[in-house]
């Protein structure tokens, strides 16, 4: 009873304290920890797993090994997996020496998990190497497509592992079907749909298909012994096999005689222990004995200090055919010599053999016997009745015991037949077996808790701790039960502890989703998170995958090199907070860091470090970090952060631009009042053309200023649209070259234009014209006030592109003004610019517009000024007919039914005045001087004059007697500023067909037109 009791309790304290079923003290030697992905009723795993334990212990003297079954293999979620596999280390207290992989499926769902084993060495021992890129896509769709199918030698960065596989064995199993079953016409694959057995089945299917041989899949949750008998005694196609990769223990009911009947085969495709209730006839598969001492041999390299990933990988080939000799006899297979193993064979002797045929014969002894055992049995029963009285006197004497226990305690005789129980073993074991109190015939090893290896383990002698996972109306009970063998009065018994872990599971499992969902919503936010202590900067340390990733670094990488892409100046904050933590003077850091990328590049993070805990005597300080991709955030500050420095700048130009615009403005504002003023109280003998023409200088001042203002905020609002024409660019630089000439008449300043002949240009001939413009007057205006020297205006064809340029006689730009020479407002500020006003910002606009470009050069010698542009050429090298018509007489647009207006004008703003207000209905030609325009008036034949009167070297009056000479029709318009009753009266008897007053006003103009050009005279009063 002592004993018994003892063992209660003992169990009882093991199972309230919840320790790890496979967590085992190291020892004195080394450690070794076994992760199997199969559940330990797998006949498969349960041979692989004792033979590297027996081989390791075999060969490495003193080593301790544990083992741990997670079933993994059937999980149906990455979560339910990476639960399993992270209770296993959670249990460990002492880092293993090495850790030994049975199956890939473990090793893909550990690779998934984050958990970081550090530089622990790995050893994974599977069937096969294959493994699957993306395992979560199998698992939610339980196939295995080609494409993402890859070797486990593939998928090794960040750990340290080798491994030992089998060579694939389905071809030598096909092979092998048609030489034993030459009849197959139908192969069923018993599906548990694992990786494995997705894998499997694609690879029969291929190369059944291809010898036209029916493939079935059937889906099965287990694969064991009443399975396979139940589907062969139902089975009603004929010349058909059965194909299993993987058979529990859990149900020994083993072989029967179905095969008497039906004939069916059933081939596993790896090796297990094989007895007389084995159903399988055999299979080629990969030697376990090899694959386990392959497996002892590396463990002994990486404990003797080899690293594990420096261990080539070792591949195991399939053996010859291995066949069950009991089975191959039932179905009528006669195998011959030494050619195959031998998986079972029946060792019964000769007597035992034929102990049937010899019956009749002994029957007579048997009855004399009969009344010996009938005594026998008698006797037997009675020490059985004295067996229980004795077990029901020891329960009531601890009957407060099983009363008061919050754990379920039953007891049961070495037999396994049921003797008492409290009320909560009661409650547990009648969710599972209800009836097991009612049956005489029941035994708690028939029972779903008692497994062969429990079996096993509990005729040894030795407590056996399992968990159990039931089914119940729809809902997953979790148990926990420890089996107790002892003796009473050297009476077997079997105590049996059971609890309900349902509740404790749910929490675990709803905890493990949690932490799934915050994981995925991490990663997805590029969080990263880590836990390590400061304290072993040499160590690994726990990181999230998003964590690594931010710090541009390996899953694995210690403590000490994980800050080493940051810049310096982070770096050295860290190094700071991390020695002022570890002296216990800083608690938290939080700083936004910079990670250099391989191209060079900066990439920002912002980095939270919190201590969590500090010990200084233990050496530790604990820490929580948390890592976040903060680069698109620093994007926007530094774009929003230049749209601002970009906003101060423009309100600056624009403060700029009103200040300087109004003095600029002021200027000829204040010289047209004043001259206005003294117009009106001029008298007779006052020489009133002279304020006449001081007016309209300013007013023509004015008017460009207005209009180069304009012309910026249509150019670079897209307001004014390009034009594409060809046009003769040598007719261009004449006509700007003589306007410029115009202009600078009264100074010593002179304008040169190297001719080239005619050169036809494809571009927008007005904005062409305008850069030419612009160039020539910077050119002018860079003379300052000397008024003295030369401006060269010229350009050259180079392949695809026109250079232009200005080259003036003035005083060089020097480097300061120079770097703002083409900037808009900037000149306007500076008083030391001498009447630039806006043509160098104006014609880079128009210069980009064309997409060109603009630039300043010094001449050599220090003195002197180049401004230079290139535009694209668009070069026609043969002149269009238009264009050879408008070269040679603008009477050709004539015939399109256009009239030709000749406009004799000096002062370039008078003329695009008139030139804007005609251009959309008439052919515009533009003369000078008198001299040009009876030179035109005589070649080009327009169909109307518009002649001012003051013009150079020939005014108007003088031009049109000239005109009159040699042409009487041409119609002549005077346009003049003069008002006085002499100036009027000279026009009026002057040889015009009419005449407007300045400021042109565009209805009189078009009138006077129409009047002319209808054949109507205006009347002369």
């Amino acid at each position: 009873m002592k004993k018994l009791l003892s063992s209660i309790f003992i169990a009882a304290l093991a199972l309230i304290s919840v320790s790890p079923v496979f967590a085992q003290s190291a020892g004195k030697g080394k450690n070794i920890q076994i992760i199997s992905s199969y559940r330990y009723d797998d006949a498969w795993n349960q041979l692989i797993c004792s033979k590297i334990t027996f081989y390791a212990k075999k060969i490495i003297p003193g080593v301790s090994v544990s083992l741990a079954n997670t079933d993994i293999v059937h999980k149906q979620s990455l979560a339910e997996g990476v639960s399993e596999i992270s209770e296993v280390f959670s249990g460990i207290h002492k880092a293993p020496d090495a850790v030994v992989i049975v199956g890939t499926e473990a090793w893909m769902v550990l690779r998934k998990s984050g958990i970081q084993l550090g530089n622990i060495p790995i050893i994974v021992c599977a069937p096969s190497d294959e493994t699957m890129a993306d395992y979560t896509y199998f698992l939610a769709t339980h196939t295995v497509p080609d494409s993402l199918i890859c070797s486990l030698k593939d998928e090794t960065t960040g750990y340290n592992v080798t491994g030992v596989f089998g060579k694939d064995n389905i071809r030598a199993t096909i092979i092998a079907l048609k030489i034993l079953f030459p009849n197959t016409k139908t192969v069923i694959y018993f599906s548990e749909k694992t990786f494995e057995d997705c894998l499997n089945a694609n690879k029969f299917e291929t190369q059944l298909s291809a010898r036209n041989i029916n493939f079935i899949v059937s889906d099965i949750k287990k694969v064991n012994a009443d399975i396979i008998n139940s589907t062969i005694s139902n089975f009603a196609k004929k010349n058909a096999a059965i194909l299993i990769n993987s058979f529990s223990t859990d149900n020994p009911s083993g072989y029967n005689s179905v095969y008497n009947s039906n004939n069916i085969p059933v081939v596993i495709l790896k090796q297990i222990p094989a007895d007389a209730n084995t159903p399988m006839v055999g299979g080629i598969f990969i030697s376990v004995p090899k694959l386990a001492a392959a497996t002892a041999a590396a463990l002994k390299q990486i404990l003797s200090g080899t690293p594990a990933s420096s261990i080539q990988l070792k591949y195991i080939s399939p053996e010859k055919m291995s066949i069950n000799k009991v089975a191959a006899d039932k179905i009528g297979i006669k195998l011959a010599g030494k050619k195959y193993n031998v998986m079972y064979e029946d060792h019964t002797s000769f007597l035992t053999k034929y102990a049937v045929k010899i019956l009749s014969a002994l029957l007579i002894l048997l009855l004399l016997f009969a009344l010996l055992i009938n005594f026998s049995v008698g006797k037997r029963d009675k020490k059985v009745t004295e067996d229980v009285e004795l077990y029901d006197k020891l329960l009531r004497d601890y009957s407060a015991l099983f009363k008061n226990s919050p754990i379920g305690i039953a007891v049961f005789t070495g037999l396994g037949k049921f003797v008492e129980d409290n009320a909560k073993a009661k409650e547990e074991l009648s969710l599972v077996i209800p009836d097991y109190k009612k049956s005489s015939e029941f035994s708690l090893f028939n029972s779903p808790y008692v497994s062969d290896a429990t079996l096993q383990k509990i005729r040894h002698g030795e407590i056996a701790d399992k968990h159990y996972i039931f089914k119940i109306n729809n809902s997953n009970i979790y148990q926990r039960a420890v089996f107790i063998p002892t003796t009473l009065e050297n009476k077997e018994a079997l105590v049996l502890l059971i609890v309900n872990n349902t509740d404790e599971y749910m929490q675990r499992s709803e905890k493990d989703r949690i932490n799934t969902s915050f994981l995925l919503a991490m990663d997805a936010s590029k969080y990263g998170v880590a836990k390590f202590d400061l304290a072993k900067k040499d160590f690994s340390y726990i990181g999230t995958d998003s964590w690594f990733y931010n710090l541009k670094i390996n899953n694995g990488t210690q403590l000490d090199t994980s800050f080493n892409n940051l810049v310096k100046e982070d770096l050295a904050a860290i190094i700071r907070f991390t020695n002022q933590a570890i002296e216990g003077t800083e608690t938290s850091f939080s700083k936004d860091v910079r990670v250099k990328n391989d191209d060079g590049s900066i990439h920002w993070l912002h980095l939270t470090i919190s201590v969590n805990i500090f010990n200084k005597e233990e050496n530790q300080v604990l820490c929580y970090a948390l890592i976040s991709d903060i680069d698109l955030q620093k994007q926007k500050e530094y774009e929003l952060s230049k749209t601002y420095d970009k906003y101060v700048d423009s309100t600056k130009l624009r403060n700029s631009l009103i200040s300087n615009m109004g003095n600029e403005l002021k200027t000829p504002l204040n010289a047209l009042v004043g001259f206005a003023e003294l117009l009106v109280e001029a008298t007779p003998e006052d020489n009133k053309e002279e304020l006449q023409k001081y007016i309209e200088e300013n007013s023509d001042k004015l008017l460009q200023m207005v209009q180069q203002i304009i012309s910026v905020s249509e150019i670079e609002s897209n307001g004014a649209h390009t034009k594409m024409a060809e046009f003769n660019l040598e007719a261009v630089f004449e006509q700007v070259a003589a306007e410029a000439a115009q202009k600078v008449k009264d100074s010593n300043i002179h304008i040169e234009f190297a001719k080239q002949g005619n050169n036809i240009l494809l571009s927008d001939k007005t904005r062409v014209q305008n850069i030419i413009e612009l160039l020539c007057d910077n050119a002018i205006s860079f003379m300052g006030h000397s008024n003295t020297g030369s401006v060269k205006l010229g350009y050259e064809v180079r392949e695809n592109n026109v250079y232009i340029y200005a080259n003036d006689d003035g005083e060089s730009i020097s480097g300061e003004r120079r770097a703002r020479l083409f900037d808009r407002f900037d000149h306007l500020a500076d008083e030391s610019y001498v009447g630039q006003e806006l043509n160098l910002p104006i014609a880079r606009s128009i210069v980009r517009s064309l997409h060109g470009e603009i630039g300043y050069k010094q001449e050599e010698g220090g003195k002197g000024n180049i401004v230079w542009c290139i535009i694209p050429k668009n070069y026609a090298s043969v002149s269009t007919s238009a264009i050879k018509g408008e070269l040679e007489n603008a009477t050709t647009s004539q015939d399109k039914g256009q009239k030709v207006i000749l406009i004799a004008e000096d002062n370039q703003n008078n003329f695009q005045l008139l030139n804007f207000i005609l251009r959309k209905d008439y052919i515009i030609l533009h003369a000078h001087d008198g001299y040009e325009v009876l030179k035109m008036t005589l070649e080009k034949k327009p169909n109307v004059v518009l002649m001012d009167i003051k013009m150079p070297k020939m005014d108007g009056f003088q031009a049109t007697a000239a005109i009159r000479k040699k042409d009487t029709k041409t119609p002549i318009i005077a346009v003049t500023a003069y008002t006085s009753d002499k100036s009027t009266a000279q026009v009026r008897d002057g040889q015009f067909n009419g005449y407007i007053s300045k400021p042109v006003n565009e209805s009189e103009l078009k009138r006077a037109l129409k009047t002319v050009l209808s054949g109507d005279k205006e009347e002369k009063k």
